[in-house]
Formats: C-alpha cells, structure tokens, sequence
C-alpha cells in the first residue's frame, strides 16, 4: 500500500482521537504514526492536557504580545531609518540651517537697509533755511516716488558716546519698497519731502523735568552737529547737504509756523529733540 500523506493523516487525526472516523481511516492512522516520527510528535503534543488559562490571563498575555509586537515594530524602523541617515544627510542639514539663520540674519541687519537706496544723483535740495532754534529745514526732490525716510540723529565717532561732542553730523536716506515689505502698511512721500534737523541733542540715561516743565537729561552728554549728508557712503559719495559755516537764509514765516504747528514732541516716550519728518 502506498504511504499515505501526512497531511492527510493530520486532518485524520481529529477524527480518530473524537472515535468518530471509520475502522479502516482508525488503522491507516496508527500505522501512520507508528511508523512517522513527526506526525507521532503532533498527536502526542494535541493529546496532552491544555493549562487551564483564565481569560484574564490570555488579555494580560495578549497584550504583552502587542506591546512587544509594537516595540519590535518600532526597532526595525529606526534601524531601517539609521540605514538611511548618513553623516552627509546630518551635514548637509546643519549647514542649511546654518546658511538659513545667516541670511535672515544679514537681511533683517542689514541688506534690506541697503538695497531701493535712492541714489544722491537722484536727489537734490529744493529748500534750506534755518530755523529761530537754530535747526535747519530742508526739502528734498527725488526723480520719484519713495517709501522709507531713514534719518540717523546725531552721530559721533564710537569713542566719542559717553562724553560731549561738538562735530557731530546726521545722515538721511529714501528707499522705495523693499523686497518682502508690504507698502501698503508705509506712507509713499511721491517724490518730496521736508526734514527738520536739530543741531544740538542732549542725551543720558536718566531723564526729569526742569522749572519749565520740560523733560530734560540732567547727566546727558550734548552733541552738537556740524554737518548734514544724503546718502551712507563714504563723505566723497555722498551729497552734501548742510555745513556748519554754511550762509543760509532765515527760514520764511510760514515754515517757522510750520514747524511749530508740527512742532517737536516733549514727552515721556519721546523725550529728547531729534529730528522731524514734515507731511
């Protein structure tokens, strides 16, 4: 007789221990194992008695099994992940963060002060004239529209700041729009604009009020200006706009009642005299 499959013996084997299978199916299977080793393992391990598991245990065990399921899931991934992160993917990502933070860096500091700089060739002085106070107003012209006005105040040299000075100067500067600016939030001044410059400051750390009742800095540091440009560029390019020395006329009436009518502002949030934009 043929030898009969295992797998036919194994779907036999049910049958047999549940005494339900024919005589001849009873024989084939104890021939079967008595002579196959393996299948004589498979029914001596379904005959042996079952632990008795409470369903308690089989939840607690079920969910060991997940949790090592998952924790075995998650080690393959970050070994799968380690295999593709190189040292060249870490490289390659710090320096992009690095040129990243370096350029917002250099355009909030400083490339977006420097570009739609009006050129001085593009702007010329239309009125100057000094002020009772002793400032100077002036009127610029440009060939067009701009956006930004950027004044300085009085500058001194760097180790000149914490002492009086007496041969300040001021810088000012137009831009159109800048890139990445909304210039619907700027006023556009067209192409003219008036300027008040003040040719003495005083500034310091503490600051109260006088007799008169103006806001004052009583341990300031004067500084005086003697010299007005257009322009951040070396003094050669730059325009040159006022001198000290320099014969101006006596501003008229109407712009001395200007000025006052837009006059400076004495107060605590601005509280030293600086210079004065005109609309």
């Amino acid at each position: 007789m043929n030898r009969i499959s295992c797998n036919i013996i194994r779907d036999l084997m049910i049958l047999y221990d549940d005494n339900v299978c024919s005589e001849e199916s009873r024989q084939m299977v104890e021939e079967h194992i008595a002579e196959c080793g393996e299948c004589r393992k498979i029914y001596q391990a379904a005959k042996a008695d079952l632990p008795n598991i409470s369903l308690k245990q089989d939840e607690e065990e079920a969910s060991v099994d997940e949790a090592d399921e998952l924790r075995e899931i998650a080690r393959r991934a970050c070994r799968k992940l380690e295999r593709k992160i190189t040292y060249r993917h870490i490289l390659t990502v710090g320096i992009t963060l690095f040129v990243i933070v370096i350029g917002f860096t250099f355009w909030t500091e400083w490339l977006k002060y420097q570009i739609n700089v009006v050129p001085p060739e593009d702007v010329w002085v239309t009125e100057l004239y000094e002020l009772e106070s002793g400032d100077i107003y002036c009127t610029f012209k440009c060939k067009g529209s701009f956006t930004y006005v950027n004044t300085s105040g009085i500058l001194v040299p760097d180790g000149k700041r914490l002492q009086d000075y007496d041969e300040g100067w001021q810088e000012i500067y137009f831009q159109s729009s800048r890139p990445f600016d909304n210039a619907a939030d700027y006023e556009v001044y067209k192409d003219e604009v008036s300027v008040v410059f003040p040719t003495e400051i005083k500034e310091g750390d503490t600051i109260e009020r006088n007799e008169e009742g103006e806001w004052i800095y009583p341990d300031g540091y004067t500084r005086i200006c003697t010299s007005i440009y257009y322009g951040r560029e070396s003094k050669e390019d730059r325009l040159l706009v006022w001198e000290q020395g320099q014969k101006i006329k006596p501003a008229p009436r109407d712009v001395e009642k200007r000025v006052r009518e837009q006059g400076f502002i004495f107060n605590e949030e601005n509280c030293y005299r600086g210079e004065m934009i005109l609309e």
